[in-house]
């Protein structure tokens, strides 16, 4: 019996999400210890009882009640010791779960782990350079961008010539996901409006303080998102069937509309062409080979009238809630849970190499 251990939670600001995903994920898998990681860095051995038992996950912290293990960081190493032998199951999201720092501790002290390598996590994490691969190796269309890192008052002239050159945009860290920092300027009066929102959302410490924000021009289409599953012995490599995100008026995929479904509505599968599903699949596909993905992804698209698609995104540890885009994908495709979680193991077991 292979003893599967999972971490969830973790030190960045996508650890309410990471507690939704690690609850989904217990309700359907016998872990043989569940590890919360909190945001001061403290390891604590949680009950089964106490993390199901928490309720809004997404807007309340999770308090642990159960025994501290140990004060870790990504260059600790008694990670190793404690995780040796063991099958870690990563329920992390963003930050140091997901960009590739984890990763590579697990890979130098030979640790187990779901999920893909520590060099496709930290390409996929960084938008600017998974954007740039997409391009350079995938030949695939891309919006018009730039990165910024700026004082306010030049940040909000970059931000200001760009609309005035592109159009309505789209202003989102460059490290990070579940969309925190996410924002949309549809009219250039809000421009300063919005960079006053970012350096406060930057200085109240929901970001890194030496975040690099890109600017994206706002592509006018239907937003999709699309999972990828590498094959095992549980189910053939795939493309689930697309899901669409479809905005009320005035509203934005932003972390509210994602998580508590404020001016939002999610469609699995997508009610959409044979074609464009078709198109969408391959770009999922394309993406998770291109950046070296292993295990599972999910890639953001926005698809065109005509049925062509636009890539904007590839999660290597995408949320695995009970209303996760994934979990939906997978329930439309007739794959259990169960099933995932445990081809995600044998994958792990199974991993080519240690550094590819």
């Amino acid at each position: 019996m292979v003893d599967v251990v999972l971490i969830f939670g973790g030190v960045g600001e996508e650890r309410l999400v990471s507690v939704a995903s690690a609850q989904n994920l217990i309700l359907n898998y016998s872990f043989s210890m569940l590890l919360f990681w909190d945001a001061y860095g403290d390891l604590f051995l949680e009950p089964k009882e106490a993390v199901l038992s928490h309720r809004s996950p997404f807007t309340e912290p999770y308090r642990p009640t159960g025994k501290r293990v140990l004060q870790v960081d990504v260059t600790d190493f008694r990670w190793t010791e404690f995780l040796r032998e063991r099958v870690v199951f990563l329920g992390l999201h963003g930050g140091l779960g997901e960009n590739g720092e984890l990763q590579s501790l697990f890979e130098r002290n030979k640790i187990v782990f779901t999920g893909s390598s520590s060099r496709a996590s930290r390409l996929a994490f960084d938008k600017w350079s998974a954007k740039a691969a997409m391009k350079r190796i995938a030949k695939v269309p891309l919006s018009q961008q730039a990165s910024l890192v700026e004082s306010p008052e030049s940040f909000e002239q970059k931000v200001r010539s760009f609309f005035q050159q592109y159009g309505a945009c789209v202003l989102k860290p460059n490290c990070s996901g579940s969309s925190f920092g996410l924002f949309f300027v549809d009219e250039e009066k809000y421009i300063r409006d919005v960079v006053s929102e970012i350096y406060q959302t930057i200085r109240g410490s929901l970001l890194d303080q030496n975040q690099t924000y890109l600017i994206e021009t706002k592509v006018k289409g239907r937003e999709l998102t699309v999972s990828y599953l590498d094959g095992c012995s549980f189910y053939h490599a795939q493309s689930l069937c697309p899901s669409e995100v479809i905005l009320e008026k005035g509203h934005h995929f932003d972390y509210l509309g994602k998580y508590l479904g404020r001016g939002v509505r999610e469609v699995t599968p997508a009610d959409i062409s044979i074609k464009a599903e078709a198109n969408a699949k391959r770009l999922a596909q394309l993406a998770h080979h291109t950046l070296g993905c292993y295990g599972y992804s999910r890639t953001d698209m926005i698809l065109q009238e005509d049925d062509s698609v636009v890539f904007l995104e590839t999660n290597t540890l995408p949320g695995l809630s009970t209303t996760s885009f994934l979990p939906q994908q997978l329930r439309a495709q007739g794959i259990s849970l169960n099933d995932f979680i445990q081809a995600q193991v044998e994958l792990a077991l199974n991993r080519p190499n240690w550094s590819s």
